[in-house]
């Protein structure tokens, strides 16, 4: 077994220890969960330094809303690319690997059944957000779980963080750097808070069932 191997199958146990049977059955009614300092070294400032490289060179596209993907700042504001595991920025590769020993992890301890990766990265600027809302809108839905890597040097006044709407009520995480966070698709209604400092960068795995 190579380092990488090996790496990746530490990971994905200390996933599964920290799932625990009260976490998935909170997870199980809605509520997120989360997990920090997820990669190793200052791999966080290359997720950040390629997200906002793509972002500088139009490798971004405006995010939009709905079946048509009609463009309402007012409801969507972020810059978006979807990732094609074949063709990885080199800087997002550890985050992608971070997704499928997270989705393993969910398999073999939460039964989640996923197969399948849809990642994204995103970059929201100043002034801009995402109203309330769910991942998956439909009971037809593959989506099975969301999560969300954060590449921030985050400090409270800087806005972007994210609102959930969970079993006991509504709560904010903080985007903070080398932050993990991941939720049922169908479950967890969330909003991104107006950024006010610098961008925010986030990358997203949707985890299928197909």
């Amino acid at each position: 077994m190579g380092l990488d191997s090996e790496h990746n199958l530490g990971r994905r146990q200390a996933f599964a220890s920290g799932l625990t049977d009260s976490s998935i059955a909170s997870l199980g009614r809605g509520d997120a969960l989360h997990f920090d300092d997820t990669l190793e070294g200052n791999a966080a400032h290359r997720v950040r330094a390629t997200a906002l490289r793509m972002d500088e060179s139009g490798a971004l596209r405006d995010a939009g809303v709905g079946r048509n993907a009609a463009r309402h700042t007012q409801i969507r504001g972020d810059q978006i690319a979807w990732l094609d595991p074949a063709n990885l920025p080199e800087g997002l590769a550890p985050v992608v690997s971070l997704f499928e020993d997270l989705m393993q992890a969910l398999n073999e301890t939460a039964y989640l059944g996923a197969r399948t990766l849809e990642c994204q990265v995103a970059v929201y600027h100043e002034g801009r957000g995402y109203t309330r809302h769910r991942d998956a809108t439909t009971s037809a839905s593959s989506r099975r779980a969301t999560a969300i890597y954060y590449a921030n040097d985050w400090h409270a006044g800087d806005g972007g963080e994210l609102e959930l709407w969970e079993d006991a009520g509504s709560r904010m995480l903080a985007p903070l750097n080398d932050r993990m966070v991941f939720f049922r698709s169908q479950c967890t209604e969330h909003a991104v808070r107006p950024v006010v400092g610098a961008p925010r960068v986030a990358v997203s795995a949707f985890m299928h069932n197909e």
